[in-house]
């Protein structure tokens, strides 16, 4: 989101001891402008980081099961939660597969959720 990433260097697990299970890259980080808007930077991480929590199920029903991390001090019943994510999402967007999602997608339900 702050930063272009590029894979400089592949390094094989024998590189380490004791060998690890993954292979491991160096990577280079160059700051950047975000590439598209965040009204709240902090729903926006809250928001990425309770979806990625769920990353194989629906927008939808991520959100929902998320919904205390992303708003911690919330009284909403179960019910409310539910009309309230189906009531900020368009369709397309709620029923899209986390793990699908471009990353500005992201921003978008994040900028959603905290709309008026």
């Amino acid at each position: 989101y702050r930063a272009s990433v590029e894979v400089l260097e592949e390094v094989p697990p024998s590189a380490f001891f004791p060998e690890p299970k993954a292979t491991s890259s160096i990577v280079k980080m160059k700051p950047r402008d975000p590439p598209f808007d965040v009204l709240d930077e902090r729903m926006f991480f809250s928001v990425v980081r309770g979806l990625f929590q769920h990353r194989r199920q629906r927008v939808r029903n991520a959100l929902y099961r998320s919904f205390g991390g992303i708003f911690p001090k919330t009284t909403m019943s179960k019910t409310e939660r539910r009309a309230f994510i189906d009531g900020k999402l368009p369709r397309e967007l709620a029923e899209a597969r986390v793990v699908d999602l471009e990353p500005e997608k992201f921003a978008t339900i994040a900028n959603l959720l905290i709309s008026p």
